[in-house]
């Protein structure tokens, strides 16, 4: 409905895709989830959501550790971090959690 509504490329669209991935992730479709992640990110790196593309970067490091391509999640959480760090902060939440998935 929303792509109906504002377009393939709308930002509108890249929230509930992100929430789309995240329900799917645990739904056990990690293929689904990552590529819903994917496309938020896509939207959101167009845009000026640095936050809102980092959720969906941080959705894609979650899903490729899931699906077992650990050398890529690594180096999508270590970008995360490091954007992360610049934008929020050492102590912000998110940042904390993405350093303790990129732990794991």
């Amino acid at each position: 409905m929303h792509t109906r509504l504002f377009g393939e490329g709308s930002n509108y669209l890249a929230t509930p895709l992100n929430n789309m991935a995240l329900l799917k992730r645990r739904q056990g479709k990690i293929e689904e989830a990552y590529e819903l992640s994917r496309r938020s990110y896509e939207i959101k790196v167009q845009g000026t959501d640095r936050s809102g593309a980092l959720l969906a970067r941080n959705g894609m490091a979650r899903s490729l550790h899931l699906l077992g391509r650990h050398e890529e999640a690594l180096v999508s959480f270590e970008k995360v971090l490091s954007e992360q760090t610049q934008l929020l902060g050492e102590t912000h939440n998110r940042r904390l959690t993405t350093a303790r998935h990129l732990a794991q």
